[in-house]
């Protein structure tokens, strides 16, 4: 029986700091890398989907944050959002945000009475404040010569201006009512009053009052009969006191029968 003698390979290991060859001490790296990982997942009690974190004691940690889908952004990104909802946002620097609210771009435009607040505060005293303005407010028309402050009713021009409660401009007939009143106790200076008060029942009629305290009352007085009859006839002094009346009648402060 002939016996076959087989020289066997020398084998070359590289050896590593361990002693151990390196392929040896690849495998056990691995080994080593997969029990610290296990150990660490398997004490996780995280629910599929949901994102972990390392705690104080090194330990993996459920967050219960679900994990965000797309791309991730650091701070030094830009991204741009669509169809995004932001809750509670905290925007600290609008210097290229086009928040002009002019357009959907610039914010989309925003409902006067809706979306803002202190509409009834009186912040614009450049404006007249309907509601009443402490101290009261001055309406000047024009800041030249010439120029004119107009009121009118309405765009028709057809109704009424008022100057309190019961006194008024009639635009559409160009007519001033004014209601009774009280007579002024004092003169002022350099000034006449006018105002309206009764003659008599059912007899309301304009009154002025001069700077020196006399009354004045424009009012229908009876009618004054022409002269006739006596024993001496004067004729001139007649066609006088005719012409008189005669005018008296025409302007209504006498009564033509």
């Amino acid at each position: 029986m002939a016996i076959q003698t087989v020289r066997e390979q020398p084998r070359v290991a590289i050896v590593d700091g361990k002693g151990l060859p390196t392929r040896a001490f690849s495998e056990w790296m691995q080994i080593r890398l997969r029990a610290i990982v296990n150990q660490k997942t398997d004490a996780i009690p995280t629910a599929a989907g949901k994102v972990a974190k390392f705690d104080t004691d090194g330990n993996l940690a459920d967050t219960a944050k679900v994990v965000p889908a797309g791309a991730f952004v650091g701070t030094t990104d830009t991204q741009t959002l669509s169809a995004k909802t932001l809750l509670l946002p905290v925007i600290a620097d609008f210097t290229n945000a086009g928040h002009t609210h002019q357009n959907t771009v610039g914010g989309g435009k925003l409902d006067h009475g809706a979306a803002l607040t202190g509409l009834t505060d009186d912040d614009h005293t450049q404006y007249l404040f309907l509601a009443g303005r402490a101290g009261g407010q001055v309406v000047k028309g024009g800041t030249l010569t010439t120029q004119a402050l107009t009121f009118n009713s309405n765009t028709l021009k057809d109704g009424k201006i008022y100057l309190g409660d019961s006194s008024y401009l009639d635009e559409a007939n160009r007519i001033l009512l004014m209601a009774t009143g009280t007579a002024p106790g004092s003169s002022p200076a350099d000034a006449a009053q006018l105002w309206v008060a009764d003659v008599a029942v059912g007899n309301a009629c304009f009154h002025t009052r001069t700077e020196n305290g006399a009354v004045l009352k424009l009012y229908q007085q009876a009618h004054i009969a022409n002269p006739s009859g006596g024993a001496t006839v004067d004729a001139e002094s007649r066609t006088a006191i005719n012409a008189i009346l005669t005018v008296l009648e025409n302007i209504g402060a006498v009564a033509t029968s």
